[in-house]
């Protein structure tokens, strides 16, 4: 039976829609049909099965089998289809299994000036503008897609869009959350008014900009810029 997260189910909804099948490109369907494809997103751990069929496309977690695996980072592969198939993140695509299928797929993703469309009206305009820029900024130091930056894209990802449900994230679904700035004349150290234990503490690599005005106003997304420590 597939699993299906509360995202996934979203994003299919949006996939199923008259208006958004039509804008998707036909040689996915009429190249790939019957075809499943494991896109395996390395930096987050994180197995994503793509089922196409001649009129439709399905997201799901799991799957029995599979046709060709395709592994990459998050911020790689977004930036080989914003980019159009750049050498730079095609480089960095490992493909596992049927070679000709995932060819395909990869060349459909990166063709297409519509599929850049969809993933605006997935993530809004505005939203998908921003990660034009940071894609800018990627080309403008020669291609190179240092790790900070990396780490940006991802977490912008995971995070402010919310378009990937990793384990952990899911976990903290309708959870409760606490923000501590901590001046440096403050004690940094956290008590607890209660008795607790710490399971886990995942550290989340980032800048350590100030978290007061005016870095606030002049840095769009300034907390998931930074290192933090959930």
């Amino acid at each position: 039976m597939k699993k299906e997260s509360t995202t996934l189910s979203i994003i299919n909804r949006f996939l199923s829609s008259e208006k958004i099948l039509r804008s998707i490109p036909d040689s996915l369907f009429t190249d790939l049909a019957e075809k499943i494809i494991k896109l395996r997103i390395d930096d987050i751990s994180y197995d994503i099965y793509l089922e196409l069929s001649e009129n439709s496309i399905t997201l799901s977690e799991s799957s029995d089998e599979f046709d060709v695996e395709i592994k990459s980072s998050l911020a790689n592969y977004l930036l080989f289809i914003i980019s159009r198939g750049s050498s730079s993140y095609s480089s960095k695509i490992i493909i596992n299994g049927d070679v000709d299928t995932a060819s395909k797929f990869n060349s459909i993703l990166s063709d297409s000036e519509n599929i850049k469309s969809i993933i605006a009206k997935l993530v809004g305009e505005k939203k998908f503008i921003f990660l034009e820029k940071m894609y800018g900024l990627v080309s403008d130091n020669i291609g190179i897609l240092s790790s900070d930056m990396e780490n940006s894209i991802r977490d912008y990802i995971v995070f402010d869009l919310d378009l990937v449900p990793t384990k952990d994230a899911e976990s903290f679904k309708s959870g409760q959350f606490m923000t501590i700035y901590l001046a440096p004349s403050d004690c940094h150290r956290i008590f607890s008014p209660i008795d607790g234990m710490v399971k886990k503490a995942i550290s989340v690599p980032g800048h350590g900009y100030p978290v007061r005005e005016p870095y606030i106003s002049e840095f769009k997304n300034l907390y998931t810029l930074n290192e933090r420590l959930v």
